[in-house]
């Protein structure tokens, strides 16, 4: 009588979606925050290269593995996709970007919110790439764990739920940075749908970065706004918000202020129409 051998596999763990997608921005940021706070502590002058290799690989390296433990999407599916439009869907982005935090500040200068006075302090060429590199590597994380995976792992849940978890858990991300409250998360929320809006308007990821990057790199550098609650350093601009806070968003930054998140809405609603007339023409 032949002996039966019996085949052994180990089975990928099977979870819905949204769970999925929530344990996966719970697990990297506890993680993320671990190997911070333990890298914070080695001495000068290893400690910042340390920090920019962890901030690089760490968010890479970490979607990677999740993804191989689950066995359900790859890097395509994250936006990674038709890399020679790469260039194309980020100046879009960008462009994007640029005009919403102009907005920002015409609406403010209309209201009489905002002073403008002429800085004009820009570092050395090195100093300034450094920057942008490191701005661009901060907003590829972001992009890449929001919209790219949590996005995408919850679009299978249905559209609208994963535009909210992915929202949502941008907002909370930001809960600990300096003046944050409950009207500053509720703005980044709001900027979250605008991102994950864009996303899908170009279906890839490329378009979001240069939004993001964009968005930054003006609100910050250029017009020497607050950003998210960190101090700005300007090069060119330095803009004094003279409002109430709850409407320019004060020293939290515009994201934290209700004329913003009005503007934003306006910008989402663009999107949608932009997206659902390009449905239909596929359709």
């Amino acid at each position: 009588m032949p002996r039966r051998t019996r085949e052994w596999s180990i089975r990928k763990p099977s979870i819905t979606p949204i769970p999925k997608a929530l344990l996966f921005f719970g697990l990297f940021m506890i993680l993320f925050r671990i190997i911070s706070d333990l890298l914070l502590k080695i001495k000068e002058p290893y400690v910042d290269i340390l920090l920019l290799s962890h901030y690089i690989g760490f968010p890479t390296g970490f979607t990677y593995a999740f993804m191989k433990i689950f066995n359900e999407i790859n890097f395509d599916d994250l936006g990674f996709k038709r890399p020679e439009e790469a260039l194309k869907s980020f100046s879009l982005g960008a462009f994007f970007g640029f005009c919403i935090i102009l907005s920002f500040l015409v609406v403010f200068y209309f209201f009489g919110f905002a002073k403008v006075l002429v800085k004009m302090t820009a570092p050395e060429l090195p100093t300034i790439l450094q920057e942008v590199l490191i701005m661009l590597i901060l907003v590829y994380n972001e992009e890449l764990i929001f919209r790219g995976y949590i996005l995408n792992t919850a679009r299978k849940s249905g559209l609208w739920s994963s535009i909210v978890v992915s929202s949502a858990t941008f907002g909370i991300a930001h809960i600990n940075n300096p003046n944050a409250n409950l009207l500053a998360i509720l703005g980044l929320i709001v900027a979250g749908f605008l991102l994950a809006m864009t996303f899908l308007m170009f279906d890839n990821i490329w378009a979001p970065i240069g939004l993001h990057f964009m968005w930054n790199f003006t609100e910050e550098k250029v017009f020497g706004m607050p950003l998210s609650g960190l101090s700005p350093e300007s090069w060119i601009f330095r803009v004094e918000l003279t409002g109430p806070n709850w409407i320019t968003g004060g020293d939290f930054g515009p994201e934290g202020g209700v004329l913003p998140v009005m503007i934003e809405l306006i910008g989402i609603l663009i999107i949608y129409i932009l997206l659902r007339r390009s449905i239909l023409q596929r359709e």
